[in-house]
């Protein structure tokens, strides 16, 4: 039976080489390749329970990208700030102060009076404030039913000696702000409002101030009494 195997060529001892020979799967009648598998399944939308699987991990996986970035930037909105402040601010009040030399003594004070009885007081009165202001003069808490016989008279000037003893000694008169009756000075010169004087210090300042009285010759002023006190008031402008 003559023999399938080739030939050897040449001399003896000599190699051969077999010739290759390809194989190609053929697929069974009815079944389909992977190439159409795909395609059918392009073709009809449908995807196999895998693949849909991994588009749906794909899919929850950028979800949750885009959530935590959401929430990275609402963080970080939360916490933005930003402050500007001034210096401490503060406030202070001027002052308005007024004062007098006569140490409390009354301005006028005698007793056994009698017609053309006559005297005269000095005083010093300064103001001090930080604030311009007005100053006035006026009568408070008048007494007694002398005042109408009491011829009463206040001068403003400066560089009087006043203190204590109230002298007028070295007084230099500016103006005359009232002649009259005793009473009518303190029925009529009541608050700072209707008040005497025009002094306006814009800071500290000293005005000095005479006042004489005398007894009118009136035997009604027999046995009779008064007084008045002078009040000075600053207000500022």
């Amino acid at each position: 039976m003559p023999s399938n195997r080739p030939r050897r060529s040449g001399a003896p001892g000599a190699a051969t080489i077999a010739p290759l020979v390809r194989c190609t799967a053929v697929p069974v009648a009815g079944e389909q390749t992977t190439a159409q598998r795909q395609r059918d399944e392009a073709m009809s939308g449908t995807r196999t329970p895998r693949r849909a699987a991994r588009l749906l991990a794909v899919g929850a996986v950028l979800a949750g990208i885009v959530a935590s970035s959401v929430l990275v930037l609402q963080a970080s909105y939360a916490v933005f700030s930003s402050t500007t402040q001034n210096g401490p601010s503060t406030l202070s009040a001027g002052t308005v102060t007024i004062t007098d030399d006569d140490t409390g003594n009354a301005i006028f004070s005698a007793t056994g009076t009698k017609p053309g009885s006559t005297a005269m007081s000095c005083i010093n009165v300064s103001y001090a404030g930080t604030l311009a202001a007005n100053v006035r003069l006026y009568a408070t808490s008048p007494t007694g039913t002398l005042g109408p016989f009491v011829t009463f008279s206040i001068a403003e000037g400066t560089s009087a000696t006043g203190g204590a003893s109230l002298s007028c000694s070295n007084f230099s008169p500016t103006s005359t702000l009232f002649s009259g009756t005793m009473s009518n000075f303190a029925s009529a010169k009541t608050n700072f409002g209707n008040g005497l004087s025009t002094w306006a210090p814009s800071g500290s300042a000293t005005r000095s101030y005479r006042i004489t009285w005398t007894i009118q010759d009136d035997n009604n002023a027999a046995g009779l009494s008064g007084g008045v006190t002078l009040a000075w008031e600053s207000q500022n402008i």
